[in-house]
């Protein structure tokens, strides 16, 4: 198993020439002489009659451009303007907070923002990411691989150091991708290398389901125990360059902190009840990485739609992206909303057809054997069984329009579990399955050969080498 570490440990301070540490023969002192000549002419002026086209503002563009050539930061121009861009400098880089601030008369600090574009300028061209933010509850500094993704816990001066002029943060009311709520909150990181970077131009993405984009390894996590895992913000990175959150998916929950005497300090991203202790760290890489490689054999087409595949590999990317669309609307361990409980019901029984149906032609009953045959003693077989009837009883009553009942939690959350705990088995035994696996559970129910070699050895020898959190009773 590979651990990335991408280094966001905050750089001290530089002082005096910056030649020697940036490569670039400006100093920190003429950032601070041009930044304070022109935020103080907006600071004398009307808040309206700021302009990027002043020539005091000229005077900053000329010193980045001394920094960061064109040949060095080809990211900060447009087209064959001798000058960065306006456009980038002021929107993508940020220091539009600056001049804001100054024209509503805040104070701005100078010296430590000319340390900043200093070093905004001095760094290489980042590699666009996204990231998502997670509400899992992680031990501090966890930081592992999962295929091409990075999952790790970040302090607020590791998120600080993402954002490309750290020292305007505190001039906005609500920053993206804030320090101070969300450190010790768990992102997952995905290089996307060859992606444009920001121009400053406006790019809206109109994908109201952003999350589904990485089934993949959000299914490699939520295997893992049965407690509903969300994705709660999706940014898109470049750092040291710019932050931006998505459209349809920004607005995390947060929650007030409060000090000793009750008064508040204020507010914390709010995490769930899909935990990782300390002691289970080495188990969770283990296992996450296990089925990460498992899932990549089933549907290795990464980024691709539902729609663009086939076979296995489509039905299982069915199943999880019903998964998550449900995932999303439970709470705490296994609240809710009435009055959608019904929908969830629907999400969940379609995703456990997906993967015991298959391509296969099989009635109800075929169904439920197959549920049932993934499991290793009487009474789970049983119980699968069972459990998958009545939730396919009360799917079939909503779809068909019946008068929908009253369901409560436990009727959705055993349903959601026995997804979890099927689309596990499904995956572990799909190697020896092979792509018919609907048709080989029937064979291996009048087969004990079959069920031995293809269903009962591969899943005791996995959940005896890598068990998820609760290991099951039946291994």
């Amino acid at each position: 198993m590979k651990l990335v570490n991408f280094g966001l440990a905050v750089p001290n301070p530089p002082t005096g020439d910056a030649s020697a540490r940036y490569g670039a023969p400006v100093s920190i002192s003429d950032f601070e002489q041009v930044l304070h000549a022109w935020l103080d002419d907006i600071r004398q002026n009307a808040p309206s009659q700021w302009s990027p086209d002043s020539d005091l503002f000229a005077n900053v563009l000329r010193q980045i451009a001394a920094a960061a050539p064109r040949t060095a930061r080809p990211d900060l121009y447009i087209d064959g303007d001798s000058l960065p861009s306006s456009r980038v400098v002021l929107s993508v880089l940020g220091l539009d907070r600056a001049a804001n601030a100054a024209a509503t008369g805040m104070p701005v600090p100078v010296p430590a923002l000319a340390s900043d574009l200093a070093q905004a300028c001095a760094a290489p061209t980042p590699v666009p990411e996204t990231w998502l933010l997670l509400d899992a509850d992680l031990p501090r500094g966890t930081d592992l691989a999962i295929g091409p993704y990075n999952l790790r816990v970040l302090d607020k001066d590791q998120i600080a150091a993402v954002h490309p002029l750290p020292s305007l943060l505190a001039l906005s009311d609500r920053t993206v991708m804030d320090p101070t709520e969300l450190q010790r909150s768990a992102f997952l990181q995905l290089p996307r290398p060859g992606a444009k970077l920001d121009r400053g131009s406006l790019r809206v993405s109109l994908d109201t389901r952003p999350a589904l984009t990485h089934a993949k390894v959000l299914a490699a996590l939520m295997l893992w125990r049965s407690e509903p895992l969300h994705v709660d913000a999706i940014f898109s990175v470049e750092r040291g360059r710019h932050v931006r959150a998505h459209l349809f998916q920004r607005d995390y929950p947060t929650e007030p902190i409060p000090d000793h005497e009750g008064n508040e300090l204020g507010e914390a991203h709010v995490r769930g009840r899909y935990t990782v202790g300390p002691a289970e760290l080495f188990n969770f890489e283990r296992f996450t990485d296990c089925v990460w490689h498992m899932i990549d054999r089933v549907d290795p087409d990464a980024g691709h739609t539902q729609q663009s595949l086939k076979g296995r590999a489509r039905r299982f990317r069915e199943a999880v992206e019903h998964l998550i669309l449900a995932s999303a609307r439970t709470y705490g361990t296994d609240y809710v909303d009435p009055q959608e409980a019904n929908e969830l019901l629907l999400h969940y029984v379609i995703a456990l057809e997906a993967i015991l149906k298959g391509g296969a032609k099989l009635p109800t009953m075929g169904i439920k054997q197959n549920a049932a045959m993934l499991w290793l003693d009487d009474d789970r077989r049983s119980a699968a069984f069972e459990t998958f009837g009545g939730s396919y009883k009360l799917r079939s009553g909503y779809a068909h329009g019946d008068a929908a009942e009253d369901l409560d939690d436990d009727a959705v959350d055993r349903a959601r579990c026995l997804l979890i705990d099927t689309l596990l088995r499904w995956l572990v035994t799909s190697d020896a399955l092979g792509k018919d696996i609907a048709h080989r559970l029937q064979d291996a129910l009048i087969n004990d050969g079959v069920r031995h070699s293809l269903v009962e050895r591969p899943l005791r020898g996995f959940f005896a080498a890598t068990p998820p959190a609760a290991p099951p009773g039946d291994a």
